[in-house]
């Protein structure tokens, strides 16, 4: 069966707790696709609601087993479950860490229902299930389960656990009425089978249970003793009654006994299997103790994130403050700053001109016969002279 690849990454958070690799269950490394146990299906009713639970046996070390669930009605896979098959001998406090990660570092809303429809445990969305399936080496076994689909032309099995418990909490006192009536219907055919009422009046007045009531029946009855004393009958009529009293006794015993044999008898179109898994309703001290952790959680994402603001905003901040300066000095208007000469600048500059420029008029006039006198000698020598 072909593996999802759709996964959820986790938000940025706390890092995550260290997985109890040494409580690792070792029968997941030899199941493969090949060999893995059938998905079942199971009908949970909880006060009148009824849901579909899809379920996977894992086998444990030790001959035990341990389910994996899936509620069909919001098709989120149970994170307490997939911790206990991968994990069965961790501590209940490496399973709360993983659980308060889980739930401060993914989106659950809308996993698990609330109200009567509620699970106990940490119920996630199938996504993240296929992600945390990962680091729990279930991606194998959570496929198929993540995928299986309930026939619904199959009643499923009902939880046994929500069988018993109706006639436990409530109808377990309706149930001593229920023998009762079996009890009382025998009554009424002996007072309509005895002919003579007077026999059981002496019968209950013989019981010191009842006085009261042996009293009250005795009164009408000791009239017909007046009239017809008849000690002789009063122990044939009492003999007869209970009798009388038994026959119809063990018939309606007999009656339940034969339709007990008959009911259980399952038929092979319905999904039963002997092994149902247990799925505990909502826990109210649990309820508040998740709750609780989400507060904490959420608090600190909501002073992390403040903190990231206030980060920025002192970012954004400063920059703005860069920015109006330096637009306060491109919008400034520009100004003309002349300023009045000095003393010192109204002296006259010194110039520093040749040296030749500094002589006197005799140097120069000498300087100018040497360079004239130069000048023929050279003429001299590059003209040819006829005379020569």
């Amino acid at each position: 069966m072909p593996i999802h690849t759709q996964y959820t990454a986790p938000l940025a958070g706390a890092p995550r707790p260290p997985l109890p690799f040494d409580h690792f269950n070792p029968n997941i490394q030899s199941m493969t696709a090949s060999n893995l146990p059938s998905v079942k299906f199971q009908e949970i009713i909880r006060d009148g609601q009824s849901t579909i639970v899809a379920r996977m046996k894992v086998p444990t070390p030790g001959g035990g087993h341990a389910f994996i669930l899936r509620r069909l009605d919001t098709g989120a896979i149970s994170l307490t479950t997939m911790f206990r098959a991968a994990f069965p001998t961790a501590s209940e406090e490496a399973e709360r860490e993983e659980s308060a990660w889980v739930k401060a570092n993914y989106d659950l809303a809308g996993s698990n229902k609330s109200g009567k429809a509620r699970f106990a445990g940490t119920w996630v969305s199938g996504p993240v299930a296929k992600t945390i399936a990962e680091a729990y080496k279930l991606d194998t076994i959570l496929a198929p389960l993540a995928d299986a689909k309930p026939d619904p032309n199959i009643e499923y099995r009902k939880s046994a656990r929500a069988q018993q418990e109706s006639p436990k909490t409530t109808p377990a006192k309706n149930q001593l009425p229920t023998p009762s009536p079996s009890a009382t219907t025998p009554n009424p055919p002996k007072r309509r089978r005895e002919a003579s009422p007077a026999p059981k009046a002496t019968a209950p007045s013989t019981s010191p249970g009842k006085p009261i009531a042996a009293a009250t029946l005795s009164v009408p009855r000791r009239s017909t003793r007046t009239a017809s004393p008849a000690p002789s009958p009063v122990p044939k009529t009492v003999s007869l009654s209970p009798k009388a009293a038994r026959s119809p006794v063990k018939s309606p015993l007999k009656t339940p006994r034969k339709v007990e044999v008959t009911t259980p008898a399952g038929s092979d179109e319905t999904a039963v299997d002997e092994e149902i898994a247990e799925v505990p309703g909502p826990d109210a001290s649990q309820d508040i103790a998740e709750q609780k952790e989400m507060i904490a959680a959420f608090k600190a994402q909501r002073d992390a994130a403040r903190g990231q603001r206030a980060e920025e905003d002192a970012s954004m901040s400063e920059e703005e403050e860069e920015g109006v300066q330096k637009r306060a000095r491109e919008e400034s208007p520009l100004k003309f700053n002349f300023k009045e000469p000095s003393a010192q600048e109204t002296e006259e500059r010194a110039i520093a001109s040749n040296r030749r420029v500094r002589m006197s008029s005799q140097n120069k006039s000498l300087a100018w016969g040497v360079a004239a006198f130069a000048a023929a000698m050279s003429a001299l020598t590059l003209i040819p002279n006829p005379w020569f």
